[in-house]
């Protein structure tokens, strides 16, 4: 669209073209649907939510491509740098860090200008940053915008990037995590994730959400994804985010109806048969109300886990408590 007019030229410098759409189709994922050629990618997480740990794991899977993985730790101590080494030479990408005498943070950031801007096609190349606060100070307006411009040089040429960003300990009015740093953060990026972590005793499960809602975007056609990390091994595994999900409701269902659970199972104690009348009387005076007591006596979760039940005279429910020994601390989905 032409135009002389000066009003009507200014808009147009943020009309979309066909070059900007071609260039977003023409983006092929590398890693699942998560990381996309071409782009600027940004994950943010809580310290220990498990950013580095999926990072490496999404390391190997792209150089197991044939990608040319440049992976730079700037975060992580000489003893961490052992094990980090060798999942790189095991898995053929390459771990970049200061451990060379007289090696700083400034110098690898350095080195990574010259790499982007004497190299003419950065297409088969991927920039892992861990984490970007070594190589820019995210909070400065001044500063923090010329980095992002020149991983933009970056992605312009071909190449791919993925910094790792820290959350702060802030969260915002609707309880979401908010990125360390002024906006451009994200603002710049062209794809930007929450990576939301839920711990257990041994593992991590860690989701990604791109929600522009949680103040996140994505210029591409991403598909969500959840991760099982081994706090003990750092094996990542991908598993069914929906199933897991679904698995999460229900603990958190059977940990709301514990007080009720444990009434029942008290109730049922003598190891003899009792009738489901008898059963939601007594839990009545309990304090429990019937609606309730009904609910969680014949919730499938609970039923040939924590008590099994049989008709017995006139068709009426008989319930039986389950041993412990034979009982499981979460029933399988």
């Amino acid at each position: 669209m032409k135009t002389s007019n000066n009003w009507e030229s200014a808009l147009l410098d943020f009309e979309v073209t066909v070059q900007q759409i071609q260039q977003i189709e023409d983006s092929e994922p590398i890693f699942e649907n998560l990381l996309f050629s071409g782009m600027a990618h940004v994950w943010i997480a809580k310290p220990n939510g498990g950013k580095t740990a999926i990072a490496t794991f999404a390391a190997a899977k792209m150089a197991n491509k044939g990608l040319d993985v440049f992976y730079f730790q700037l975060d992580a101590s000489g003893p961490q740098l052992i094990d980090l080494k060798a999942h790189a030479t095991q898995h053929g990408y390459t771990l970049l860090s200061t451990l060379r005498q007289g090696a700083s943070d400034a110098a690898v950031r350095t080195a990574l200008e010259r790499a982007i801007v004497e190299g003419s096609d950065h297409g088969n190349t991927v920039f892992i940053l861990d984490t970007l606060k070594k190589f820019v100070d995210v909070n400065s307006k001044r500063e923090s915008p010329k980095f992002y411009a020149l991983l933009r040089t970056f992605t312009q040429k071909g190449g791919t990037v993925l910094s790792l960003a820290h959350a702060n300990k802030y969260k915002d009015a609707d309880n979401n995590p908010v990125p360390d740093g002024v906006q451009d953060l994200v603002n710049d990026g062209d794809c930007a994730a929450l990576l939301l972590g839920v711990h257990t005793p041994d593992t991590l499960t860690v989701k990604t959400t791109h929600d522009p809602s949680k103040g996140m975007k994505t210029r591409a056609k991403t598909v969500e994804a959840t991760f099982e990390i081994n706090k003990h091994t750092y094996e990542v595994k991908i598993i069914d985010g929906q199933a897991y999900q679904e698995q999460l409701t229900r603990d958190e269902r059977e940990l709301r109806d514990e007080p009720v659970i444990k009434t029942i199972k008290e109730l049922l104690s003598r190891g003899e048969p009792v009738n489901q009348s008898t059963l939601l009387q007594n839990l009545k005076v309990c304090s429990v109300g019937q609606r309730r007591a009904s609910s969680v006596l014949k919730n499938p979760d609970y039923v040939d886990y924590h008590w099994s039940r049989e008709k017995g005279l006139h068709n009426a429910w008989l319930y039986t408590l389950i041993p412990v020994k034979t009982a499981q601390t979460s029933k399988p989905p």
